[in-house]
């Protein structure tokens, strides 16, 4: 559940990074999946972290510590550019690896 508004999905609309990290971490909940247990204790920051959306911080942090996503090679997770093809077929992957 949820769209981009109380009353709007945006079924056409691009989908950012942190969103596609939402998206993922709800479905996975409403599997049932513990997605606390992926949390490897490790301390991911990127430095861009001050960009990501306070609703998808914990899916982004979350993610990150599991391996499911990660930054660019200059540290930056860019939170807001569009999820390319590659990124979420990745990260659908991994949970089902």
């Amino acid at each position: 559940a949820g769209g981009t508004s109380e009353n709007t999905f945006s079924p056409n609309q691009e989908l950012s990074r942190q969103d596609m990290a939402v998206m993922l971490l709800n479905f996975n909940i409403a599997l049932g999946l513990d997605v606390d247990e992926y949390d490897n204790g490790d301390e991911i920051i990127y430095r861009d972290a001050d960009e990501t959306a306070d609703y998808a911080v914990r899916a982004v942090e979350i993610l990150s510590k599991a391996g499911v996503l990660s930054g660019d090679a200059s540290g930056e997770f860019r939170p807001e550019d569009a999820c390319l093809r590659g990124e979420a077929a990745k990260a659908l992957a991994w949970f089902y690896r």
